[in-house]
């Protein structure tokens, strides 16, 4: 076992690692296949998960939902290609090269997301009292680049007393972000600091007719228990 170990580090380091010129660097090193009773592991390197998020995007523009995932116990981000077109049982293959996409100081959660109605999954990740957005970007050489599109997400009270308030989610939660009212713009339902209730920040893109990467939303209390509710209004 000590031999084999060597030999693998001394084939690492005879291979140059290529750095990619551009912002996101990318790794080009050889694939090392690990053979268990004569038979190749399909993606022996992208498990051992923690905590894991899934979210679906389209890495390489092929028209196919592509998997990403990012593990909340390291902070890690995995790439998955999708390789079907028509199994429904489909086959994802690890390729760590697309994990360069995705900004490095992403922490406790990532959800991936389109606000912006582009067919491309924008990024809502934790920050320091809530939520900050990263805008997807497609660009000439079919990568993708993420752009902070906010530090810190804000919601506009309408309602009651009015005035910017942060939309408020824990390191330790994780909020909802959906078409939730299926009116064709995303809401995000959260838990409270204040009463630890449900809350729901609805966009208001559609009713305001505000430019998609206006996020314009309102809260709306949810009633119910302590930490769930089975209605919003």
């Amino acid at each position: 076992m000590r031999i084999y170990t060597l030999l693998l580090a001394f084939f690492f380091s005879c291979h140059l690692i290529q750095l990619n010129s551009q912002t996101n660097t990318i790794f080009r090193v050889p694939k090392i296949p690990f053979i268990v009773n004569g038979a190749e592991i399909e993606n022996p390197l992208g498990g051992n998960w923690g905590n894991p998020i899934f979210s679906q995007i389209d890495l390489n523009n092929d028209g196919l939902k592509d998997l990403y995932i990012f593990d909340r116990t390291n902070n890690r981000s995995l790439t998955f290609i999708n390789k079907n077109t028509n199994n429904p049982k489909t086959n994802y293959s690890y390729q760590y090269k697309y994990e360069a996409y995705f900004p490095k100081d992403i922490t406790n959660f990532a959800l991936l997301r389109d606000y912006t109605g582009d067919s491309l999954k924008d990024i809502f990740a934790y920050t320091s009292g809530g939520l900050k957005v990263y805008k997807a970007i497609r660009k000439p050489d079919n990568t993708i680049e993420f752009v902070k599109a906010t530090d810190l997400l804000f919601a506009e009270n309408f309602e009651n007393w009015g005035g910017m308030v942060n939309i408020w989610v824990s390191y330790t939660d994780m909020p909802a972000i959906a078409d939730i009212d299926r009116d064709g713009d995303m809401d995000i339902m959260a838990i409270s600091l204040l009463d630890n209730k449900v809350s729901l920040y609805k966009s208001m893109v559609k009713e305001k007719n505000f430019p998609w990467i206006h996020l314009i939303i309102n809260i709306k209390p949810c009633a119910g228990g302590n930490s769930a509710c089975s209605t919003c209004h």
